[in-house]
Formats: structure tokens, C-alpha cells, sequence
């Protein structure tokens, strides 16, 4: 279960020697790679990849570059806003860059939520038109992406010690059933989402 969870996975990194020999801004680095340079330059490749190439994909190509694109995104997610503000690589983080962990919150909550919006509203519905994804497949995909989003990894403060991250977690949660409604791919709906994304392609 833990393989596929990976709950409890570390890097093996000293960090209270690291700090006490005055390392933070390395630290700080270190604790940044996973979650933010690495999971959001990924995600970024994905997307361009998904928006921009999108007729050198095959169904099964498509599928996996959304699907890569989504764990990124959701890593992402589970840290911030998720869990900033508990001991981890986002605490690691304000710590050695001295900073207060709403400052982190409050800059890069807005890009991760800018995201999440792009992801309902230009990401899906261009991989429904590209696919040609029936009804029945543009349901699962919304299902499963909104579950896994706002419910398994959005529940990840709740294996937090401290108070705002469980909060945040259940504001994760109580979302789910609004973004699972508003988001609900009607057939006229994704047709049209389809049709912008096509242009904006063409345009670009």
C-alpha cells in the first residue's frame, strides 16, 4: 500500500545539521525541488505538450500526458495551499528562507488555484475534443480527476499535526461536490470548451 501511497517517503535529508550550519537558503532549495520546481516544471511540459501538439496524440498518448499532467498538478496542490503551514518540505522551506508561512501561502496559492481553474476549463475540455472522448469517458475523467483532486490529495492535512492544514483539507473536501457539479461535462458544453480550445490553438 505504501508504494502506492508513498506516505512517509523522505529524502534522507539531514536538516537539523543542514540548519545549524547555517545552510538554509540551501535547505530551502533542497526542500523546493519536489514539490514546486520539479512537480510544476512537469506539470508546465505537460500542458504544452497536452495544449500545444495536440494532433501528434493518440488516445492512449493523450490520456497518459493528462494523467502525468494531473499527479503533477495534484503534488502540487497537496502542498500548497494544502499543507504550508505543516512541518515538511514547505515548512523546510519558510524556515530557510526565513520566511512566515502565510507569506508562502498567500504568493502561491493564487497560481495553483489560476491551475486548477485552467484545468476545468481549457485542459479537459481539449483533451474531450481531441480524443473525441464519448460522454461516457468525459464523465469517468471528470469523476476521477475531481476525487482524486479535491479528495485524496486535498485530505493530505488531515495526516498533519497541526490545525490549519486539517482545516484546509476539509475546505478541500466540502469544494468537491460544488467543482464536481459546476464542472460537469454536458455534452453542448464540452463541444463548445472544444471549439474555443481548437482556436486558440490555431491562433497560437
Amino acid at each position: 500500500m505504501n508504494a502506492l501511497t508513498l506516505h512517509g517517503i523522505g529524502e534522507n535529508v539531514d536538516y537539523a545539521s543542514a540548519f545549524a550550519a547555517g545552510r538554509g537558503t540551501a535547505v530551502a532549495l533542497v526542500a523546493a525541488t519536489g514539490p514546486l520546481i520539479l512537480n510544476g516544471g512537469l506539470y508546465l511540459v505537460a500542458r504544452h505538450i497536452l495544449l500545444r501538439t495536440p494532433t501528434a496524440l493518440t488516445g492512449l498518448g493523450g490520456l497518459l500526458v493528462y494523467w502525468f499532467l494531473f499527479m503533477n498538478l495534484a503534488n502540487v496542490f497537496d502542498y500548497v495551499p494544502i499543507r504550508t503551514f505543516a512541518q515538511g518540505d514547505i515548512g523546510h522551506l519558510c524556515q530557510g528562507l526565513g520566511l512566515p508561512p502565510w507569506v508562502v501561502c498567500v504568493v502561491l496559492t493564487p497560481p495553483v488555484i489560476v491551475a486548477l481553474l485552467d484545468l476545468y476549463r481549457t485542459v479537459l475540455p481539449t483533451l474531450y475534443g481531441v480524443l473525441r472522448l464519448p460522454s461516457s469517458a468525459c464523465i469517468v475523467t471528470h469523476v476521477l480527476t475531481t476525487g482524486l483532486m479535491f479528495g485524496y490529495f486535498g485530505l493530505a492535512g488531515l495526516r498533519s499535526s497541526d490545525a490549519i492544514s486539517a482545516r484546509l483539507s476539509l475546505l478541500s473536501l466540502a469544494c468537491l461536490p460544488i467543482v464536481l457539479l459546476a464542472g460537469w461535462p454536458r455534452r453542448a458544453w464540452v463541444r463548445a470548451r472544444a471549439e474555443a480550445a481548437a482556436a486558440s490553438l490555431r491562433a497560437a
